[in-house]
C-alpha cells in the first residue's frame, strides 16, 4: 500500500468516476491479488473504503499505473496484510 502524500499530485492522465461523478483524490492506494487472475489496484478513502479500482495482469502493471496517476515510485509501496509489494 502507499498513503498518498501531497507530493503525489494527480497527473490528469485519466479519471476515474463514482456514480458519474468525478471520484475525489484517494488517501491511499492498495495492491490485491485477484482471486481468479492478476491484481487489482485499488484506490481508497481515509476510512479505507474502496472507491475504485483498475485490474492489471501483474503486480508491475498496477505500480506503473499509481506511478502514471500520481508519481508514485515502485521503492514507496509497503507490504501489510497480505497486499503484495514489488512482486
Amino acid at each position: 500500500r502507499v498513503v498518498l502524500k501531497p507530493f503525489h499530485l494527480a497527473t490528469g492522465k485519466t479519471t476515474h468516476n463514482v456514480r458519474g461523478k468525478p471520484m475525489p483524490r484517494p488517501y491511499e492506494l492498495r495492491i490485491v491479488e485477484n482471486d481468479d487472475d492478476g491484481f487489482l489496484l485499488f484506490y481508497c478513502d481515509a476510512t479505507g473504503k474502496e472507491m475504485n479500482d483498475t485490474w492489471h495482469e501483474k503486480v508491475s502493471g498496477a505500480e506503473s499505473q499509481a506511478e502514471w496517476e500520481f508519481g508514485v515510485k515502485p521503492s514507496e509501496w509497503e507490504s501489510c496484510d497480505g497486499i503484495a509489494s514489488n512482486n
